[in-house]
Order: structure tokens, then sequence, then C-alpha cells
């Protein structure tokens, strides 16, 4: 009965999901694009020579040319925006610093 309870309990530590860390930081450049409906793509990121959207830019790096470095991951999502019909890639950020 021991080893069963032993068995489970190593069996459930295993399993359990492991937290999002930041090993590895990215620069990257938040550009402020226009509002959408004016044919913007609103806030946009520049990183690794392409532009992606974030799903949630905090309101204290909402500043246009400033330089970061993120931890982020992708999504499957694509924001469609201004005249770019293929739309640009969502990232989600698990961090950000100056």
């Amino acid at each position: 009965m021991r080893s069963i309870i032993v068995f489970i309990t190593v069996l459930l530590i295993s399993c359990s999901k492991k937290k999002d860390s930041c090993d590895q930081y990215t620069d990257a450049k938040i550009l402020w694009t226009g509002p959408v409906a004016g044919d913007g793509c609103d806030w946009m990121i520049y990183m690794n020579g392409t532009y992606v959207h974030p799903d949630y830019l905090p309101q204290s790096f909402q500043e246009n040319e400033k330089l970061v470095k993120i931890c982020y991951k992708t999504t499957k999502e694509l924001f469609h925006c201004g005249l770019s019909g293929a739309g640009v890639p969502v990232i989600s950020i698990k961090d950000i610093k100056e």
C-alpha cells in the first residue's frame, strides 16, 4: 500500500506544469503605428528583423521608439490591421524591462 502512495505522489509531481521562466531576453523596440481605426496597427514591437503585435503592452512601456528587453511566448494568432492582408504575428509578453 505504501509503495502505491509513493508511486502516485511521484507521478503527480512529475506531471505538474512547469512555470514559464524567462531565461533569455530579446532586444526590441516599441513602436506606435497609429490607431487601428485610422489604418494603423496600434503598438507594435520590432525585434529580430520583424514586426510583431503584443497581446498586452503595459502602459508604462507605451512610448514610441522605446528600447526594451522582452521575454515572450509566441502564439498562433495573427493581428490584422492597416493595409496588411497577411496579418502580424501576436506574442504574449511574459516579462519586459528597460
